[in-house]
């Protein structure tokens, strides 16, 4: 049985740096707060199209590290690397991101981890 935990911001950053240029679907790169049960604080990025380098993302997601996002009533929150990081657009929820996996095309796809992460 795979078991998977959810990563937060640095952790995924640092899984990326690992594969290098290799190929990742469906990440644009940005931080946005997560709206899911009240946690404005945490991290999400919404998914996309995009097929971009691991590399690229990296570099990315470690440029949002300290930058405001908005949550409830306009209060500012910075971007932590130590919070979770949720795959879901914005105003909306989703799974927490816990890893990436090849596809069989080679590139490499998101893998969310759901239920009450609090």
């Amino acid at each position: 049985m795979k078991v998977y935990e959810a990563l937060s911001l640095g952790e995924f950053i640092a899984l990326l740096e690992t594969l290098g240029n290799a190929p990742v679907r469906g990440f644009d790169g940005k931080i946005h707060s997560y709206r899911g049960g009240g946690y404005y604080e945490r991290n999400a990025t919404t998914p996309s199209d995009y097929v971009l380098a691991a590399d690229t993302l990296a570099n990315a997601y470690r440029a949002e590290i300290g930058k405001p996002i908005e949550g409830w009533m306009h209060d500012d929150y910075p971007i932590k690397a130590d919070e979770l990081i949720y795959y879901a657009a914005p105003l909306d929820t989703g799974a927490a991101i816990a890893g990436l996996e090849r596809s069989r095309d080679g590139v490499y796809d998101p893998i969310g981890v759901s239920g009450d992460l609090t």
